[in-house]
């Protein structure tokens, strides 16, 4: 027998609990075969996909049963099944690495299966028949084969401001930044400790703005993102409640106040300065070195994001840190 086609409608939806090991996607099909049947046989699985057609498909994995959910007959041929796919952490680097090469870094997820079923033929005839659940089934029911390959897309920008904090997988790196200065900024009476404060407390506002580029897979922006974050702490000076300060001495002043020696307040400095130069082709041009200079973009990619993001984030949570411990020992 020939397995004839069929489209469902196919949702999917983020799912993790503290039950499961592992985050899962749940998807939720809709099929309608116009009629009465029992459902034999159900197999499907994932595949991350470079666009919308199913190009370049890797398979994430098998779908199972949602334990929680019912699977009944039903009684006018359509149904709706809850099926889970588990997210490895193989799988989730395999949708990140086709979601990298797709149009608008959009997830692309091609859902392919089959399923058989037993056609229900209800009678009130007593004769030759057995009874299944709510339904009879006579010597004339026979079977039913079907075939599926759909691909189901989601925008980038749902991908990470929704699935991924749904999925617990939206941070790379955990880390917590101090940001209530305002002990420091009532307690320090020294102008340099203030503007210092004030400025980490801007760059990391701008640090989120990086975090949801490098999420939606917007590399070059994420570290444009982040160049924009640091020009609060590279400038060597700024102008602070009418008092010019300098920036590069006010973290040198900070390490040389928790103890540390001229090598180590020189090398923050010089992380910060040469850290500014790392970021800074993402907001400019790049001529290449040709006789007919040509202008080219800087090629930054997710390692460079996640570098420049995760650099970011520990600068200003060492800065953070070391500032409020001043506060609270002075």
């Amino acid at each position: 027998m020939s397995a004839a086609s069929i489209s469902p409608a196919i949702k999917v939806e983020p799912l993790w609990r503290s039950s499961y090991a592992d985050p899962h996607l749940k998807f939720i099909f809709e099929f309608d075969i116009g009629v009465k049947h029992l459902l034999t046989q159900f197999y499907a699985d994932v595949s991350a996909c470079t666009d919308s057609a199913g190009s370049n498909p890797v398979v994430l994995g098998s779908l199972y049963l949602n334990p929680e959910s019912e699977c009944s007959i039903s009684s006018d041929g359509r149904r709706q099944l809850e099926m889970l796919l588990t997210l490895s952490k193989s799988a989730t680097e395999r949708i990140e690495e086709q979601r990298a090469k797709a149009r608008y870094h959009k997830v692309n997820l091609k859902v392919r299966g089959h399923m058989n079923v037993l056609y229900l033929n209800l009678s009130t005839s007593r004769r030759e028949r057995t009874m299944v659940a709510d339904f009879e089934l006579t010597a004339n029911s026979i079977t039913g084969m079907y075939k599926f390959d759909k691909t189901v897309e989601i925008e980038a920008s749902d991908w990470a401001e929704r699935y991924l904090d749904a999925l617990g997988l939206g941070k790379y790196l955990s880390i917590e930044i101090p940001m209530d200065l305002e002990e420091i900024l009532s307690k320090s009476d020294l102008a340099t400790e203030k503007a210092l404060a004030d400025r980490i407390a801007n760059s990391a506002k701008l640090l989120t703005e990086a975090e949801k580029s490098l999420r939606k897979g917007d590399w070059e922006k994420a570290v444009g993102d982040v160049r924009l974050a640091l020009e609060f702490l590279e400038k060597e000076k700024v102008t602070f409640q009418g008092e010019e300060i300098s920036m590069t001495s006010a973290i040198k002043n900070l390490f040389k106040s928790n103890g540390f020696p001229p090598k180590v307040r020189d090398a923050v400095t010089m992380i910060v300065d040469n850290f500014y130069a790392f970021t800074s082709p993402a907001h400019h041009v790049q001529v290449k070195e040709t006789e007919e200079e040509l202008k080219v973009k800087t090629p930054f990619d997710k390692e460079d994001a996640q570098f420049a993001v995760g650099t970011l984030t520990l600068l200003l949570n060492i800065l953070a840190k070391k500032l409020t411990k001043k506060a609270v020992t002075s």
